[in-house]
Parts: C-alpha cells; structure tokens; sequence
C-alpha cells in the first residue's frame, strides 16, 4: 500500500474521504468484473426472464443513457436506480463506443406498463437502422412516450437496450403511427422482435430504471392520449385485519403474524389520493 493509499484508507476510516462517483462508477464501468455483475442484477429484477423468458445475455458493451434536466444537469440511467416520470419526459441522450460504419437498435420498454396483457411489454421508444451512435441518424420506428406507471401499480422497470445489426433491416412490420398515442398499439414482446430479427441482431447492452407514479402521469394520459387516467386501489379484507394487541402479547408467533399480511406486494403510493 503506498501513501497515498494510507491516506485515503485514514480518510475513509475518519468518514472524511470525498469521491467522484461519476469517476467511480467510470472505473467500476470499465472493469471485467462490471459485466458479470450487471447480468446479476439484471437476473436479480427478472429483466432477462420478463424480456427473454429463458435467455439471458452478457452487457459487454458500454451504454450511457442520461436524461437532460432544466438546471443543464442530467439524470442517468444505471442499474435499477429510480427515476420519476417527471424527470424524464423527452428521450435521453443515448452514446456508446463504437464507428459510424456500424448499425445499431434501440429499444425503451416498460415491462410493468401493458395493463391489457401481462404477458407483453409497453414499447416506449423504437429506433432502427442507426449509423454509430447518431441515434437521431436511425428510423424513428415508435416515438418517445414518457413512462407511464399507473396509479396503485407500484414501482415499472424501464428497460434500455441496444442491438448491433449485422446490416440495414426492414423494421416496416415494426413501424407504428407517428405520433402513437394508442396503447394497444404499443402493446409489444420483446422476445418475438427478437425472434423475429435474431439472425440480424445481437443485444449488446442494457440499461433500466425504475419509477412510480407522479402527477405527470395524469398529464399525459390526458393530454397526449385524451383518456382518463386509470387507476388501481388496493381494498384489504376486514377479516385480514389485525386488532390491537397487548404490550405482552403472549402465544404470538411470527407464523401467527403472517396469516395477517397481504398475499400480494403493496407498493408505495398504491392506491392512495392523496
């Protein structure tokens, strides 16, 4: 260990060691060791088994996806990290390595997002046929659609992911309405796009974030879709509530406790109006 590693080590020891974390996660990023442990994660929020069923892939290579804000800051894209509906109304910008010789796919899917069938995903964003990484050089097959997490559904999972194409492709069967403000025309499956263009596509890399509802939902179900905007309330059975219990309670067990907790995750904010 040198000096200057005994004096991080006394600074971190005495809770005084500052670090970039955009350098840190730079570092961590452009380690061997990063690959295997975003394809944990990714296997840890089910987005290989919800996007793939049984296939997985390795993220070898290196996306940043980074939501501009009014201040000229940004909000990234990592691994899981949360981010509101209201933080990303416009596409972020998209980069990674790569030559303007070579072509690329982009594809945003909510996973929590189809309330019609929830064995499809919600396509957010699609964008074929683009040279490098001039993401606005490609075919806008689906415009951007801010995230929709509905009210009372808890935490969405938004899922980025970049294909390399071994050559230009005809998305035309994957083209929607532009703009597209039909759901079920955004209704999707990732697996059979894949399927379907598999001999031309390798997935790449991947990013997600999560989000929960906010007041922006409503405004572009409003507005933008000129639909009311649904909403899930979470009603528990009165037999399944717990009275008050002694200070003491004696008898009480642990597998007693559990007969009074709900069978199903209750999310934050869900079903809640205020």
């Amino acid at each position: 260990m040198n000096r200057k590693d005994r004096g991080r080590e006394r600074a971190a020891r005495l809770r005084n060691l500052t670090l970039d974390i955009d350098a840190t996660m730079d570092a961590w990023e452009d380690s061997a060791h990063s690959v295997h442990e975003v394809h944990r994660v990714a296997h840890h929020y089910n987005v290989f088994r919800d996007l793939f069923g049984h296939a997985h892939f390795y993220p070898t290579l290196r996306m940043s996806v980074e939501y501009d804000t009014p201040d000229g800051t940004a909000n990234p894209v990592y691994y899981g990290n949360e981010l509101s509906p209201g933080e990303t109304p416009t596409p972020p910008d998209v980069t990674y390595p790569t030559t303007s010789d070579k072509l690329w796919s982009l594809l945003l899917v909510n996973l929590d997002g189809n309330f019609e069938d929830n064995e499809r995903e919600l396509v957010h964003w699609l964008v074929g046929n683009i040279q490098g990484n001039d993401v606005g050089s490609g075919e806008t097959l689906v415009d951007y659609l801010p995230p929709l997490p509905i009210r009372g559904t808890g935490y969405h999972r938004m899922v980025f992911l970049l294909f390399q194409q071994s050559g230009t492709i005809n998305f035309s069967s994957e083209r929607r309405s532009s703009p597209c403000d039909s759901l079920s025309e955004r209704s999707f499956r990732t697996r059979d796009f894949y399927r379907t263009f598999e001999d031309s596509l390798v997935p790449m890399s991947l990013r997600f974030y999560q989000c929960r509802w906010d007041e922006s939902v409503r405004e572009v179900f409003q507005s933008r879709l000129d639909i009311a905007e649904p909403i899930y309330e979470f009603i528990p059975n009165d037999v399944d509530r717990l009275g008050q219990l002694k200070k003491f309670p004696e008898g009480k067990t642990l597998t007693w406790l559990k007969n009074f907790m709900p069978k199903e995750p209750i999310y934050p904010s869900g079903g809640q109006f205020t």
